[in-house]
């Protein structure tokens, strides 16, 4: 009898890689003090994301402490100070979840994902949940709230996040999600 060979392996999906829209990004906070309350927003949003097999996505997100911006200089200045930005210039978000259907949805889909939140050198691992729209022009907006604790205070980050697809061939993200 002629010797049997093992199957070769079934050939793996290449990665999609998708970037943040700047254009369409913003990370904002919003934070309780005695005296006040403060909300300010970055928009120079950086990341990537890559959709895997079966569905899976991992996000990389971060923004420049510097570049937050509340309208109130004084205030800004200050919170670069308490966060140390010189030290710690980056806040990071590193997330893992399922797109879940084949094809975009017609109406948004919420999912969970598992993040880890680096904050001021600290990192601290959390369930996210993320409110996602696949837009007609093939961008993909998610949308997320997290709450943490820093310094036995509680923080709440709101993001919105735009990504669209790198494709050396031009291929749109929502024809690459139909696949």
């Amino acid at each position: 009898a002629a010797p049997t060979r093992a199957p070769a392996p079934a050939p793996q999906p290449e990665l999609t890689t998708l970037t943040v829209d700047k254009g369409a990004s913003s990370v904002a906070y919003h934070v309780v003090h005695k005296m006040h309350k403060v909300d300010g927003v970055c928009r120079a949003v950086e990341g990537r994301a890559r959709i895997l097999a079966k569905r899976q996505v991992q996000v990389a997100v971060r923004v420049k402490v510097e570049t937050f911006d509340s309208g109130n200089s004084n205030r800004d200045a200050h919170m670069k100070e308490v966060l140390e930005a010189a030290r710690f210039p980056y806040v990071e978000l590193k997330a893992v979840g399922e797109l879940g259907e084949t094809t975009p949805p017609r109406s948004p889909v919420d999912r969970l994902f598992k993040a880890e939140l680096l904050f001021h050198g600290i990192k601290q691992y959390l369930d996210l949940p993320v409110h996602l729209t696949y837009e007609p022009d093939g961008r993909i907006r998610a949308v997320a709230e997290l709450r943490f604790i820093w310094d036995d205070k509680a923080y709440h980050i709101g993001a919105s996040v735009g990504l669209t697809t790198v494709a050396a061939d031009g291929t749109r993200a929502d024809e690459l999600l139909s696949q």
